[in-house]
C-alpha cells in the first residue's frame, strides 16, 4: 500500500513539475526584450493588407520606355485595282474618303508607333498606343497620343470588334471620323458630319404631298 501511495505521489510531483516548465517556456517565448533592456508584451499586426486588383486596361506609365516597336498603320489608301463597285458612291458626306481598315489591330502594344493617314489633305500624323481597353463584349478600345515628334496631332481613338472599326482622329487642322464594316471603312471629317440638312427641301420624293388634300370630313355624330 506504501508503494502504490509513493508511485502515485511521484507522478503528480512530475505533473507539476511539467506544468512548472511549460509556464516558464511559454513566459520566456511571449515576453521579449527591446534595446533598453526592459520587457514588453509582443506584438501582433492587425492591419489588413488589401489584395491588389488586376484591371483589364493597359495603360502606359510616366517616363516608361518600351523596346522599340514595329510601326504600324491605322489604315490605308484603297489599292488601285481594289474593286470598290458595291461601295455607295452618292449621297455621301462632304469631302468623305474610303479607306482600307488594318487587320492588325491585335497586334498593336503599348507603345506602338501608328501612322493615321488622311487622304483628304495627304498627311501622315504619328502616333503612340497609350492605351488598350478591352470589354466583356468582344470590343477593344486603343487611344494613342502624339509621339515627340509630332506638333499637330492630338489624339487617336480606334474601336474594333471581329466585324466593325469605328475610329476618331483630332488635330489641331481639324477632326476625322472612321466607320468600317469588313475591308473598307469610310473616313469623314468631322465637319461635314455637322451640317444639318435645310428643312425647307421636301425629303420625300420631288414634292411634299399633302395627305389630307383628299380626306372628307365627318362630322362628329350628335349623342
Amino acid at each position: 500500500m506504501r508503494k502504490l501511495q509513493a508511485a502515485s505521489t511521484i507522478r503528480v510531483i512530475g505533473f507539476a513539475a511539467s506544468v512548472v516548465v511549460i509556464a516558464i517556456l511559454s513566459w520566456v517565448f511571449l515576453w521579449d526584450e527591446d534595446e533598453t533592456g526592459t520587457h514588453s508584451h509582443p506584438t501582433v499586426n492587425t492591419e489588413i493588407v488589401p489584395r491588389e486588383t488586376v484591371s483589364q486596361v493597359a495603360t502606359t506609365e510616366p517616363n516608361k520606355v518600351f523596346p522599340q516597336r514595329r510601326t504600324h498603320q491605322a489604315w490605308y489608301l484603297p489599292s488601285a485595282d481594289a474593286d470598290l463597285a458595291d461601295l455607295p458612291t452618292e449621297n455621301l458626306p462632304r469631302g468623305s474618303a474610303y479607306v482600307r481598315v488594318s487587320k492588325k489591330y491585335q497586334q498593336w502594344l503599348l507603345g506602338t508607333p501608328v501612322e493615321v493617314h488622311i487622304p483628304q489633305i495627304d498627311k501622315t500624323y504619328l502616333a503612340v498606343v497609350d492605351r488598350i481597353a478591352p470589354d466583356a463584349f468582344g470590343n477593344t478600345t486603343i487611344h494613342a497620343i502624339p509621339s515627340q515628334t509630332e506638333e499637330v496631332l492630338d489624339r487617336l481613338i480606334l474601336s474594333f470588334n471581329s466585324a466593325n472599326t469605328l475610329a476618331y482622329v483630332s488635330t489641331n487642322e481639324g477632326s476625322y471620323e472612321l466607320t468600317a464594316t469588313g475591308e473598307y471603312g469610310l473616313l469623314v471629317p468631322s465637319s461635314s458630319l455637322g451640317v444639318t440638312k435645310d428643312p425647307s427641301v421636301p425629303d420625300v420624293g420631288e414634292q411634299k404631298k399633302n395627305r389630307y388634300a383628299d380626306a372628307e370630313y365627318v362630322p362628329r355624330r350628335d349623342e
